[in-house]
């Protein structure tokens, strides 16, 4: 019987010099990870958002920014979820996020050192590894914000690396969600793997379907257009003096951002953070 195929996986032949914007171009195009081999780019997307469309949208992409880009050039096959594992351990190995953090694949065996931390991930999606910018935004911006028992909240969940890292360094309770199964699914792999179970409560759903509980910490690691949406929904969710850290960003999205949610008079900015083309900003509830 053939595995199922729910996986496009693309490699592009190219250097490293274009690579910031190139992945920004390829995860607004939807893509789930962009991950650098020795020559060329190897990209994933969900086999149900890969299309025609999108294929002519990159392949016209590329030949604008690389001289002589021929059609040969991309690499497109079928990956199974069976072998998700196997493509990753020639990508994945273990790294610093910050001096205090380190990440790192589940088939790696690493011991703590000193006051680090290490959360183990066994990467059953491309986005959520640690290694994209948006999501090492976000784990720094935890670092210095997030105290010990603190209520946080994880909009938009992934694989649940950023809600391990919180409850690591003393978080409680904390609710996280994701409205794909298969992300839940390897949330809940995960904070297995770290032994933080007890700790993170999790749903599939979107914000509209939990508690309106409220939370002294809101992670979104989202896109764009969906911390738009959610502008006028954080508040309900936000203690006073609570903080919401916003990712999945780039950096001429800034203005966009910050006018939809200081329209909200209560929001204030406090702080921002960028890495490559991504942006993370940290607001603070006035209320």
């Amino acid at each position: 019987m053939n595995k199922k195929s729910n996986w496009i996986e693309i490699k592009i032949k190219s250097n490293s010099v274009q690579l910031e914007i190139l992945s920004a171009f390829l995860f607004a195009l939807g893509s789930c990870g962009v991950y650098e081999g020795e020559d060329d780019l190897i990209v994933y997307f969900k086999k149900k958002e890969w299309n025609n469309e999108k294929y002519i949208l990159l392949l016209d992409y590329l030949k604008n920014i690389f001289t002589n880009f021929q059609d040969s050039d991309l690499e497109i096959s079928e990956i199974p979820d069976q072998d998700w594992n196997e493509s990753w351990k020639e990508n994945f190995k273990t790294f610093h996020v910050t001096e205090n953090l380190v990440i790192s694949p589940d088939w790696e065996k690493n011991q703590q050192q000193g006051a680090e931390k290490v959360i183990v991930i066994s990467p059953k999606m491309a986005f959520g590894t640690g290694h994209h910018e948006t999501t090492q935004l976000v784990l720094i911006m935890i670092e210095k914000y997030v105290k010990n028992k603190m209520s946080l909240l994880d909009v938009g969940s992934g694989s649940g690396i950023l809600a391990i890292y919180a409850a690591q360094l003393g978080a409680e309770p904390i609710l996280a969600f994701d409205n794909d199964p298969v992300a839940i699914e390897n949330l809940i792999e995960n904070i297995i793997l770290n032994k933080v179970s007890d700790r993170i409560n999790y749903f599939t759903g979107e914000l509209k379907d939990s508690d309106k509980q409220k939370y002294d910490i809101i992670l979104a690691n989202i896109n764009r257009n969906v911390l738009l949406e959610s502008a006028s929904q954080f508040s309900d969710y936000i203690n006073p003096a609570g903080k919401l850290i916003l990712s999945g960003l780039l950096i001429n999205d800034e203005d966009t951002i910050i006018k939809a949610y200081l329209r909200i008079e209560k929001w204030n900015v406090i702080e921002k953070m960028q890495r490559g083309e991504w942006l993370a900003l940290v607001l603070e509830w006035r209320g």
